[in-house]
């Protein structure tokens, strides 16, 4: 989710998301908006001391545009940024560029939904500078039902991933997500790699928008 414009809009600023609903966990979904700024920080734990989190910052540019800059960091001190820019071609069916200093991608973002469920679908090709003829492709594919009109949503993605277009990996992410005001959060349980290796995580987002007009 997403939004922006202080300083010299500061009159008509206020906290606001493009949606009650914030869906899932891993997928980019909606638009960021018009003239906004939103911040999106992340945190994951996998139970055995590692901790990591990254920050999104995103600006909508128009309506149908935005650009999403992050910054990763865990307790490894192991950090990367990364630059994606989107478009939203028509009816939320989104191209995005990626781009980090060790890898680049191609993404393609959509969401579905009416007023009891919601489906959100990511799928993107990464390449790594040092083999770019072996991509990753990764998959967010997270059916979402919405609990009536309070913000509640709960989730179940089921991303099926290949690796170097040699090994395969299964992850199964459930959760809930929730709104309070303007801002929304998520909290999951992520199982990753559940078909080698299964392992448990912890996962949580808030997403805080501000727009000015």
């Amino acid at each position: 989710m997403k939004k922006f414009n202080f300083m010299a809009t500061m009159v008509a600023v206020a906290f606001i998301s493009t949606s009650v609903f914030s869906y899932s966990y891993s997928a980019f979904s909606l638009m960021t908006g018009d003239n906004t700024f939103a911040l999106n920080p992340y945190i994951f734990a996998d139970g055995t001391g590692y901790v990591g989190t990254e920050l999104f910052l995103a600006y909508g540019i128009t309506d149908k545009a935005d650009i999403w800059l992050s910054y990763y960091q865990d307790n490894d001190q192991v950090s990367d940024f990364s630059l994606m820019a989107r478009y939203d071609i028509k009816n939320s069916n989104i191209l995005a560029l990626r781009a980090s200093p060790s890898s680049a991608s191609i993404q393609y973002h959509t969401i579905k939904e009416n007023n009891n469920f919601a489906f959100q679908g990511n799928a993107a090709v990464k390449f790594s500078y040092n083999s770019v003829k072996t991509p990753d492709i990764t998959t967010v594919i997270a059916p979402v039902v919405k609990i009536g009109t309070t913000g509640i949503d709960v989730f179940c993605e089921v991303n099926p991933n290949v690796f170097g277009l040699e090994s395969f990996g299964l992850d199964i992410v459930p959760g809930v997500g929730f709104s309070i005001g303007g801002a929304l959060f998520t909290i999951a349980a992520p199982v990753y790699d559940v078909t080698n290796d299964p392992t448990p995580t912890f996962g949580a987002w808030a997403f805080f928008a501000i727009t000015g007009k």
